[in-house]
């Protein structure tokens, strides 16, 4: 959640930059050049801290938790210029219509089949045709080295589907698992699945769903 702020412009500063970022971060730093500021303990604790910046330029906003970092560019260009940014912890692969696309290659059907992938522009939608399931997964493999948990959300899941099976594979056959839960028809909300036991390395990650015509709305799927 992003906490409203009010800045208090003046003094030397030249613009602000509101990071939020989760509390679990051990760290949030905001750099330029050898210029490096840092949140203070207060900020840490709210998840949120205004960065005063005394220069133009294009400054680098990182977070660090354990041995996990993730870091935003934030360019500023006019005096009195207030921007956020928002960091998470997290390795985010689909965020409603966004499919991470940097990292995951895009979302696509792992194994061919006649269903259907759809992006709304909020969300991706899943549907199976008759006896066709429809598998729904990263086209790059992901590299989960370091994450414990596999947490998707889903919008929509109607009771006519016989069947979903979120997880990680490694071979485009079914059904291979290398680490999956079974989800009930008619669930909504989140879900989240243990992965700490799995070794180290790069699996595709995704749902497979078993409909005739009804469709699954998937709208963010996280590692952590």
């Amino acid at each position: 959640m992003i906490i409203p702020v009010t800045i208090s412009k003046g003094g030397s500063a030249f613009g602000y930059i509101v990071a939020n970022f989760p509390t679990t971060a051990a760290s949030c730093t905001c750099s330029s050049g050898g210029t490096v500021l840092e949140a203070d303990a207060a900020g840490l604790a709210r998840g949120q801290f205004v960065f005063e910046v005394p220069a133009a330029g294009t400054w680098t906003v990182t977070i660090s938790s354990g041995t996990d970092t993730e870091s935003k560019s934030v360019s500023i260009t006019t005096a009195g210029q207030a921007e956020s940014v928002k960091l998470s912890s997290s390795l985010i692969l689909l965020d409603g219509g966004d499919e991470c696309i940097d990292i995951t290659g895009g979302w696509a059907k792992l194994i061919n089949t006649t269903a259907t992938i759809v992006n709304t522009g909020s969300a991706l939608v899943l549907t199976g045709q008759s006896a066709n399931m429809c598998h729904c997964y990263t086209v790059n493999k992901i590299d989960v080295s370091g994450r414990k948990t596999l947490k998707m959300h889903i919008a929509e899941n109607p009771n006519n589907i016989n069947s979903v099976t979120m997880g990680l594979k490694d071979t485009k056959s079914y059904p291979d698992w290398i680490a999956k839960k079974d989800i009930g028809k008619g669930y909504t909300g989140d879900t989240e699945l243990d992965i700490s036991g799995v070794t180290s390395g790069e699996y595709w990650v995704g749902i497979s769903i078993a409909s005739a015509g009804y469709p699954l709305v998937l709208d963010k799927v996280e590692l952590i």
